[in-house]
């Protein structure tokens, strides 16, 4: 991109800018007061242990953080049957390999003819 080019972008952002700041300088509508009768909402983790129901939310919060570490663990546990279980099919499809290697070895013995 050219150096002209780079500043004439530039130029049309910052002309973008103020005009978006004027549009909302210029607005009609008059600002928005806060008014004193409403009661602000606390949205704040702490405890407060007056409220009853503030424990038993405290009791359901504990009590669902307890199920997912379970369910953690339950998916953890899972995972690893399922790769055990991958491995020993594994090693259960080689032994079948080596079973049959030595049943051809078997009964390539017995096919010979024994010298009595």
């Amino acid at each position: 991109m050219s150096e002209e080019a780079r500043w004439s972008s530039l130029d049309d952002l910052t002309i973008y800018d103020e005009a978006l700041r004027k549009s909302e300088t210029d607005t009609d509508s008059e600002p928005v007061e806060e008014s004193d009768d409403e009661t602000e909402i606390n949205y704040s983790d702490e405890d407060t242990n007056d409220d009853p129901a503030s424990e038993a939310l405290q009791e359901a919060k504990a009590e669902i953080e307890d199920l997912y570490d379970l369910i953690y663990q339950k998916t953890c546990k899972i995972t690893y049957l399922t790769n055990l279980n991958w491995t020993l099919e594994e090693h259960n499809l080689c032994l079948e390999k080596e079973l049959e290697v030595l049943k051809a070895k078997l009964e390539a013995i017995n096919k010979e003819p024994t010298c009595t």
